[in-house]
């Protein structure tokens, strides 16, 4: 499977919902907001399917990130949830934004180990 592809795929359907929701704030919104939750609750998975498949450094990699995007994935569920449930504007800063930058820090952090 070519995760490279896939990808790509991925952010051109999404640039092309989001140009054809042009007139409609409330529906890119919610669009945003879900097409952001797809992302991370993949590759979670995907490493849960191989965990057999890595042995040590490599074990300890993929379980980084994995841990990266169920971060990720925890603070932009919240992001959701007040931004769309609760139709509140978002400040830049708070507190589900926290999981998702010590979360981004988990593979790099995992590649120098």
């Amino acid at each position: 499977m070519n995760w490279a592809v896939i990808g790509l795929v991925y952010a051109a359907g999404y640039a092309a919902a989001i140009a054809a929701l042009d007139g409609q704030p409330h529906a890119r919104l919610i669009l945003g907001n879900v097409a952001l939750l797809v992302p991370p609750t993949v590759l979670p998975v995907v490493v849960w399917r191989r965990r057999h498949d890595w042995l040590g450094r490599q074990s300890v990699f993929f379980a980084a990130l994995a841990s990266w995007a169920t971060l990720w994935l925890v603070g932009q569920i919240a992001w959701f949830i007040t931004e769309v449930g609760r139709g509140e504007a978002q400040p830049w800063f708070h507190w589900y934004i926290v999981p998702q930058l010590c979360g981004s820090a988990l593979p790099l952090i995992a590649m120098v180990a």
